[in-house]
């Protein structure tokens, strides 16, 4: 953020939906994935906002990076949250795994505590992982496996 505002201060991009756009474009791996709402708009001609909520937006997304006691407040919060895993599981696990890199919480735990919210369709596809004991042991591993059956599930 601090490289896109030096660029817009030296740059003649001045409007609120120019700088979103430019902005989307630098966007990368989970950062893109949290903002796909904005990517919608854009491609239906749709307002995107102004940059002070879209800037925001991204801030509340990345604040805790570096705050390991509030990246373990958050990361109890999602624990409980399936309603947010249900409606956008690929926003919730991308948050997820985002706050877990930062805390020194076991493999174990987080699989645990994931297992507990995953969408039922998830779940029931992950079975047979479950049953010829061939779930993943380590975090990283549960993560790139929901991940690839989440999209196997959601072609979309």
């Amino acid at each position: 953020m601090s490289q896109i505002a030096l660029y817009y201060s030296a740059s003649s991009i001045i409007a609120d939906d120019q700088k979103i756009v430019y902005t989307l474009i630098q966007l990368r791996a989970s950062a893109s994935t949290y903002m796909k709402l904005y990517y919608d708009k854009v491609q239906a001609g749709q307002s995107v906002g102004s940059w002070g909520d879209f800037a925001q937006e991204l801030k509340n997304i990345y604040k805790q990076r570096d705050d390991k006691k509030g990246a373990k407040k958050e990361l109890i919060v999602l624990w409980v949250n399936k309603d947010l895993a249900k409606k956008n599981f690929i926003k919730y696990a991308e948050r997820y795994r985002t706050l877990a890199r930062i805390v020194n919480y076991s493999d174990k735990v987080h699989i645990d505590k994931m297992k507990e919210v995953i969408p039922n369709e998830l779940r029931n596809a992950l079975v047979i992982y479950e049953i010829t004991n061939q779930s993943p042991k380590t975090w990283d591993n549960y993560f790139k496996l929901l991940m690839q059956v989440y999209k196997a599930l959601h072609l979309d």
